[in-house]
């Protein structure tokens, strides 16, 4: 109880100095135009028919003054068709198209004037043909579409992971890696590739490369392990902290569990994050969240918490109806954090479905700021965009500057999203609610399948 007193008045005090906590509709202009800032994403289309397959990509930005630009382009095929476009259509995940397709990585300069993208074939399991040296690797262009420039070569870790799942609709089960994150200035940005450890053997290692001047260094110094999850990667959420320090989770040798740790981007100073957990030395999940010297939001076993560094409080939890929260996101103003998850406990949700949700860092006045899903029950609500009845929504981001909340989500609340997925954004009340892409989903007429789903996609989402 001492913990969450004294936790209580550091954030009072924390809120109180910055003015949060409030809901806060804001994020639009006189217009009514919500504010999201740039969008940058990828739109895939195939087509099956008559034993034919053919793709193309483009990637494309939006912008909230309504400007759109396409930045680049890709095609696959004719080549003999296997199923797979089929198979991208019932994932209802535009970011699945990574696996066959050639843009990967993807991230939006927090300023809003580049956009960051990485296209590769190498991993591609269509088998496509290598493009050329000078068109593979990682990209700058401004957002108008202008001053395309090459940065650096491709990841040699590929920005996903496939393994058979025949219980799945789809026969697989993917993971992909999120958004390419940025520093505070963003002069620089992380990913992941393939680099020596201490020991001199290959391994996942966390690189940056620096937008201006496209100098490329190796950041992580770690001995690789053996995972068993095929879907496992050795470094998990990396993020910045500062300009200088990274925050990332990993297994180090030779400690077989995920920890966080922190590391200077010159590759000095590893340390591993002690939190203040419920259990001695717990684990921490992955997908964990913190930001800056403000309080920061994290998944802890399953549920979430907030915490300033050396004190804990949980804002969900069984109690509480939530099961399965996930993606929590700390509000630009601190007072907040948004998460999804399947809840009924304030009644809105009766069909628990995925939904967007809020609560204060005083773990009160919970809110359900969507309304997504019909009166059938979700059998497996956030973690199946796959089947029906129900829907999800993912990679859930804020613009630092206006608060609107932008996610993708294989939902339908306005009718334009019959079967696949879209980019949404929101106030962060909930209100203003629009789909800012129109892509046309998975059809099938006449013997033929078509496909058109956005993803991956990126959005201004750093304080700067």
């Amino acid at each position: 109880m001492t913990i969450v007193r004294r936790l209580r008045i550091l954030l009072l005090a924390a809120l109180a100095a910055c003015g949060g906590g409030s809901d806060g509709g804001g994020g639009s202009d006189d217009d009514g135009r919500l504010r999201f800032g740039t969008v940058a994403y990828v739109n895939t289309e195939c087509r099956e028919e008559n034993g034919v397959f053919t793709a193309r990509q483009t990637l494309r930005l939006l912008n909230d003054d309504g400007s759109e630009a396409v930045v680049a382009r890709d095609a696959a095929g004719p080549m003999p068709a296997v199923g797979l476009c089929r198979l991208l259509g019932l994932s209802r995940s535009g970011r699945a198209s990574v696996v066959g397709g050639s843009f990967q990585r993807i991230g939006v300069v927090p300023d809003g004037s580049g956009v960051i993208f990485e296209i590769t074939r190498a991993y591609s399991i269509l088998g496509l043909p290598r493009l050329p040296e000078e068109q593979e690797g990682f990209f700058f262009v401004r957002t108008d579409g202008s001053g395309l420039r090459r940065l650096a070569p491709p990841s040699r870790d590929p920005s996903f992971r496939l393994a058979a799942d025949p219980g799945a609709p789809t026969g697989f089960r993917t993971t992909f890696t999120a958004p390419l994150p940025f520093s505070p200035d963003g002069r620089r940005f992380l990913y992941t590739d393939l680099g020596p450890g201490a020991s001199g053997q290959d391994g996942m290692q966390l690189f940056g490369i620096d937008v201006i001047s496209g100098e490329r260094r190796q950041i992580t110094r770690l001995d690789p392990v053996e995972l068993t999850d095929p879907l496992a990667r050795q470094i998990l959420s990396p993020r910045f902290l500062d300009d200088d320090t990274v925050l990332f989770s990993a297994v180090v040798p030779p400690d077989p569990s995920y920890r966080a740790y922190t590391i200077r981007t010159d590759g000095s100073s590893l340390k591993r994050v002690i939190a203040p957990l419920p259990v001695p030395d717990g684990e921490i999940d992955p997908s964990f969240q913190i930001t800056g010297d403000r309080p920061a939001s994290l998944r802890i076993f399953g549920q979430i918490f907030v915490f300033d560094g050396s004190n804990l409080l949980q804002l969900t939890g069984p109690e509480t109806g939530f099961v399965d929260p996930a993606q929590p996101l700390l509000d630009a103003n601190g007072g907040r954090v948004f998460f999804v998850g399947t809840s009924n406990v304030l009644g809105t949700n009766p069909a628990e479905n995925c939904q967007v949700f809020s609560v204060s860092v005083l773990a009160d006045r919970l809110r359900q700021l969507t309304r997504f899903g019909g009166p059938e029950h979700s059998p497996n609500g956030c973690n199946a965009p796959d089947v029906e009845p129900g829907c999800n929504i993912d990679t859930l981001r804020q613009n630092p500057e206006t608060g609107v909340l932008i996610y993708e989500s294989s939902c339908n609340p306005l009718g334009g999203n019959p079967f696949g997925n879209q980019v949404f954004a929101m106030r962060p009340d909930g209100s203003g609610l629009a789909q800012l892409t129109r892509a046309g989903g998975f059809r099938t007429a006449g013997g033929a399948t078509e496909v058109e789903l956005p993803g991956p996609f990126a959005a201004t989402a750093v304080r700067h």
